[in-house]
């Protein structure tokens, strides 16, 4: 492992990485633009259960995971490190897992490219402005 800081072009790390690896125990992580780097990367994710991880990282319908998914520590509310390293090691040791967690992480992406955000905001927009959905139910 290397800690280089901050660098200029993240995407020349990014492409040398095996597992991205998001710790955060922040309730309002939404949507967390480093872990959707990862998946445009097919990378698979060990990331907290906060905020919107799972969604970004469950495939709806299927269910297929693109990464796992690891509890706070319930006494101090922080990522708990044995748990992230056993997730990490679970990739290391378990070729299957982490091949179909890379496939996931593939279909994934999609979810969060360009034209899906645009389309997914048209439909929002034509519900509120038919009154389909008052701006009062939107959630957030």
């Amino acid at each position: 492992m290397h800690f280089v800081g901050r660098v200029p072009d993240p995407d020349f790390y990014i492409a040398g990485f095996d597992v991205g690896v998001l710790p955060s125990y922040f309730a309002g992580e939404a949507l967390p633009l480093a872990v959707i780097e990862y998946l445009f990367y097919r990378k698979p994710v060990v990331a907290t259960n906060v905020g919107g991880m799972r969604e970004i990282l469950v495939e709806p319908g299927s269910g297929d995971a693109a990464g796992l998914l690891t509890a706070l520590d319930p006494a101090t509310q922080r990522p708990s490190v044995p748990a992230l390293a056993a997730a990490m090691r679970r990739y290391a040791t378990e070729g299957p897992l982490y091949a179909a967690h890379q496939q996931t992480a593939f279909r994934r992406q999609s979810a969060f490219g360009l034209a899906g955000c645009v389309e997914q905001y048209e439909a929002l927009f034509e519900k509120v402005a038919t009154g389909a959905q008052p701006l009062a139910q939107l959630p957030g």
